[in-house]
């Protein structure tokens, strides 16, 4: 009964199958009949997909129409192609994709599709421009012994989607310009890469009028769902009224750069921080990973300028935040970024001094160990000029001149009632460092205890 071969073409592509009888210049694939036989279109795919087909290399079922259809949980060991095809609603449940490229690029789902379980396992798996209703990838595995080489979500419509506990393990993880509305879960999720990115992505409502969106971004456990690469989420736009939470997620290396970060819930995030033994102060605080970027990379005054216009509304953002949260710890962190910032925009010369002595002497009333030792430096500092200036007398050893030139600092810098010695009978030069010391000792010691209350006081 078969005739010539199906019309439908794309690109340099025609689909092999032969045309039938009953369903015009189209083959069983692409005819816009809703009366398809399950039975015949399941023999056609296992026998495009079998090892016996040796020519057809992918299978492409591009730009096919596809009914509600129990026939689609099946080993794909294969390259196969779904690119712009249609499905009433899918259930890919516990299939395998095997093949070295899976290709569901510009699919259109108008009902459920379901990829629970499913296995991928190819080099590059395509779902660009797919619009996907109510998409559940629960416990999908994007995890095998090797790196998958791409995931392309770019350009994507999901709606309603799910992503709980799947495992995302691939070189570039991509959902570039997505859009996700009326409600999408990322709980428990694992992703794996060296590049997440979910720059200039869309966070909305499904519609006008509607219900709020909700999206959930949760680990598994406490610095989780980010486990190892770099993550963009850039130029990200959230709608307003939009719930949007990061919740025990990894965000060390993930960049916001013009992103209104104003409408994220961040519970119990974990941002970046510089580990470096030569660099103990500053090290405590949490940062925004874009800085550590900017810091990197080579600066000019067009670069600083737009990264530091940004870094001001972030963090600035950040301090908010925490302050209406109660985390004062916390905001006392993007505080010391922000106050990082203001020094870098500073024009004013005499301006810029004051601020660099703030950060010096204190960390910007946030370094408690930065304003100890510097206590502990100008203390011992003085004392080392008392000895070698035989304050307040002359003593036989050097180790007995020091101890009693120590004594006499910490007379003079904590202003003691109890005077050991008379600076009444010293020179002076002496009588000057005594005035001096007793001016930025105590200073400093209350830059000691500012720093040390904002860092504890919860």
């Amino acid at each position: 009964m078969t005739m010539q071969g199906c019309q439908y073409r794309k690109d340099d592509w025609q689909c092999p199958e032969s045309v039938c009888v009953w369903v015009g210049n189209h083959c069983i694939f692409h005819t816009n009949s809703t009366h398809k036989d399950a039975g015949i279109l399941a023999k056609r795919l296992d026998w495009r997909l079998s090892e016996a087909n040796k020519e057809e290399d992918p299978v492409r079922f591009d730009g096919a129409i596809f009914p509600q259809a129990d026939i689609y949980r099946r080993i794909y060991n294969r390259s196969v192609s779904f690119a712009d095809a249609k499905f009433e609603s899918v259930d890919f449940e516990g299939a395998e994709f095997s093949g070295e490229i899976t290709s569901f690029k510009g699919v259109q789902i108008g009902g459920s599709a379901s990829f629970k379980e499913t296995k991928f396992s190819s080099k590059k798996i395509i779902f660009k421009s797919a619009q996907l209703k109510s998409a559940n990838f629960e416990k999908a595995n994007f995890s095998p012994t090797i790196p998958i080489e791409e995931i392309d979500f770019s350009l994507c419509q999901f709606q309603n989607s799910c992503f709980d506990k799947a495992r995302f393990n691939s070189n570039i993880i991509s959902f570039v310009r997505a859009t996700f509305m009326d409600r999408v879960s990322f709980k428990d999720t694992e992703f794996r890469s060296k590049e997440i990115s979910f720059e200039s992505a869309r966070f909305v409502p499904f519609m006008a009028g509607a219900r709020p969106g909700e999206f959930i971004f949760r680990g598994k456990e406490p610095d989780g769902l980010f486990l190892e690469g770099s993550v963009n989420f850039k130029k990200v736009s959230i709608a307003d009224k939009v719930a949007f939470t990061f919740e025990w997620v990894n965000l060390s290396q993930t960049e916001f750069l013009e992103t209104d970060i104003s409408r994220i819930k961040f519970m119990d995030v974990e941002w970046y921080k510089q580990y470096d033994f030569l660099k103990i102060f500053g090290a405590w605080r949490s940062k925004l990973y874009d800085e550590q970027i900017w810091r990197k990379s080579r600066k000019n005054a067009v670069v600083d300028y737009h990264y530091l216009t940004q870094f001001s509304r972030l963090y600035r953002t950040l301090k908010d935040y925490y302050l209406k949260t109660g985390e004062i710890q916390l905001y006392g962190h993007f505080h010391y970024g922000y106050m990082e910032v203001l020094l870098r925009q500073e024009k004013q010369k005499i301006q810029k001094v004051w601020r660099y002595l703030y950060k010096l002497t204190s960390g910007y009333g946030e370094d408690f160990a930065l304003a100890g030792a510097i206590l502990l430096v100008l203390i011992f500092s003085f004392a080392g000029i008392y000895a070698i200036l035989e304050i307040p007398t002359k003593y036989p050893s050097c180790l007995a001149q020091f101890f009693n030139s120590l004594l006499y600092s910490f007379q003079a810098g904590t202003l003691s009632r109890l005077a050991f010695y008379q600076e009444a009978d010293m020179g002076l030069c002496a009588k000057f460092l005594y005035l001096a010391e007793s001016i930025l000792v105590p200073a400093q010691f209350a830059f000691f205890i500012m720093a040390l209350r904002n860092r504890f006081r919860r």
